[in-house]
C-alpha cells in the first residue's frame, strides 16, 4: 500500500490524443468511474516506451490525501475539473499512481 504526501510528484496514467497545437495533447484520465480530461503541454507527459502504442503518464503533484481519495494537481487546462485538481479514489491511486523521482 502506497503512502501519499502533500508535495509528492506522481505519474498518473492517461490516454493521449492530439491537441489543437503541436506542443499540446488532449489527455484523459480514467480513474474508476471518474473521467478527467483536458489539454496539457507535451513536456508534462512521460511514456513507458516509445510514444506510439505505449502507456502515457501525466506528471502531477499530490495536494492532499484523505481516507477516501488522493487529490492531485494536474498541469494544463482541464474542462472536467476545477483548477486542475483531480480527486482520485484512494484504492485506484494506490494501484495506478507511481512516484516521480
Amino acid at each position: 500500500m502506497q503512502q501519499f504526501e502533500r508535495g509528492q510528484r506522481v505519474f498518473v496514467p492517461c490516454d493521449v490524443q492530439p491537441g489543437a497545437f503541436a506542443s499540446e495533447k488532449l489527455v484523459t484520465i480514467r480513474s474508476g468511474t471518474e473521467v478527467t480530461s483536458g489539454f496539457v503541454r507535451s513536456d508534462f507527459l512521460a511514456w513507458a516506451g516509445p510514444p506510439e502504442g505505449s502507456q502515457a503518464f501525466l506528471m502531477g503533484v499530490v495536494e492532499r490525501a484523505t481516507p477516501d481519495s488522493i487529490v492531485v494537481r494536474l498541469p494544463g487546462s482541464f474542462f472536467t475539473t476545477a483548477s486542475g485538481m483531480a480527486a482520485l479514489p484512494k484504492t485506484w491511486a494506490e494501484e495506478h499512481l507511481s512516484a516521480h523521482p
